[in-house]
């Protein structure tokens, strides 16, 4: 099941992000039962940093860090599943992000991307 799409090409330049044409709609805080798969697929071209999706398990005691987290740092499309260790509500949320590869003189991250997530029982 579909529960969202984003895409975006952002930038950021030292102290202001600057966002293309961006589009974020659906689902990103959502219940999971264990053992279900969450799965997103991208499209991921980064001139400088890299794309950053990251799932994050809540209201478990367990820390913000608790979930998933795929970083992009090279032009790929791809996939990627990981699957509802606990049952919780999950946040998902897709951004830019300076870690990767960074050409001298470039912004600290420079990043095209699309991006739809959903969930598999």
């Amino acid at each position: 099941m579909i529960l969202g799409y984003a895409t975006d090409d952002v930038s950021f330049h030292h102290f202001y992000t600057d966002h293309g044409w961006n589009l974020d709609c659906g689902l990103s805080t959502f219940w999971m039962e264990e053992g279900w798969t969450f799965v997103v697929e991208y499209d991921v071209a980064p001139k400088s940093g890299s794309a950053f999706f990251h799932l994050m398990r809540t209201f478990t005691g367990e820390g913000l860090g608790t979930g998933w987290t795929l970083w992009v740092d090279r032009t790929e499309i791809g996939r990627a599943e990981y699957e509802a260790e606990k049952s919780a509500l999950y946040i998902f949320s897709a951004s830019g992000s300076g870690h990767g590869h960074r050409p001298e003189g470039a912004p600290s991250y420079d990043v095209k991307y699309a991006v739809w997530w959903g969930v598999a029982f």
